[in-house]
């Protein structure tokens, strides 16, 4: 049967099956099959990957996967890509940011999902890969502007990550169409929110700040809200975050100074 196919993807490199291979995605044995085709046909073709189909919890720093490969955010997809000096350089990433939006936000058009699809249903499952992706994205986004604090760069992407995990945030909170834990997304979101508005009080033009602060302020409510309601009380960033929710929450009516 194998050989009966192959002629339909003559164009594709397919290495050796091993004795362990499984299907379990969340195996360590299904993970190198996958990277193993990936790294059998790069670096003669991009390769792409269902979001869903690797396990999440063998993503390392900078979206790094065993095998040697890095999974960047493309999309409703993973692109896997070997490791690049380029690709994380500024301008890679610049330009990464750029396309992966458009891609993304093309996927959504196309897609035409409702706000609220029934639990269930075709659509919740294809609303919670739209949700996922975007989660993937900003992560990937934020993780970057972490390791670049002061550039132009950082500036940029921890705005848009803060203001889109915001987003996610005020939207799966009701639909419950994000296949990740919604705590650990409320915290990313309150993660990506203080570290905003840190930023910002460093900004040397006070004009930029003023024009920008109003907007980060209200990310951080709704992000450090959702997270105070799931908060662990061993997770070590709790009082930190607890206490910036409480020196941006506004003042009760008729208080006086």
């Amino acid at each position: 049967r194998e050989r009966q196919q192959s002629a339909f993807f003559s164009h594709i490199s397919f290495p050796p099956i091993f004795r362990n291979a499984s299907t379990d995605r969340q195996s360590e044995a299904n993970s190198q099959i996958v990277v193993g085709l990936a790294l059998a046909n790069l670096p003669r073709r991009r390769v792409f990957l269902d979001i869903h189909s690797l396990n999440d919890g063998l993503i390392g720093d900078f979206n790094s996967y065993p095998g040697g490969v890095h999974l960047v955010p493309y999309g409703l997809l993973w692109e896997v890509v070997p490791p690049s000096p380029e690709l994380f350089a500024d301008n890679g990433l610049a330009a990464w940011r750029e396309q992966s939006r458009a891609t993304l936000d093309d996927s959504i058009t196309m897609l035409q999902l409702s706000p609220h699809p029934e639990l269930g249903s075709w659509e919740f499952a294809v609303s919670c890969l739209r949700w996922d992706a975007e989660y993937q994205r900003e992560l990937f986004l934020l993780a970057t502007a972490l390791k670049r604090p002061g550039t132009a760069f950082a500036m940029a992407a921890l705005n848009e990550s803060a203001m889109r995990l915001t987003d996610l945030v005020a939207t799966v909170q009701e639909s419950k169409t994000v296949s990740f834990p919604f705590a650990d997304v409320a915290r990313n979101a309150a993660l990506a929110t203080t570290r905003w508005l840190s930023a910002l009080e460093k900004l040397k033009s006070q004009e930029a700040t003023a024009q920008l602060r109003p907007e980060a302020v209200r990310a951080a409510r709704i992000a450090l809200s959702a997270y105070s309601a799931l908060a662990r009380k061993d997770d070590p960033a709790r009082s930190k975050f607890l206490a910036v929710l409480e020196a941006l929450s506004p003042e009760p009516a008729g208080s006086s100074v």
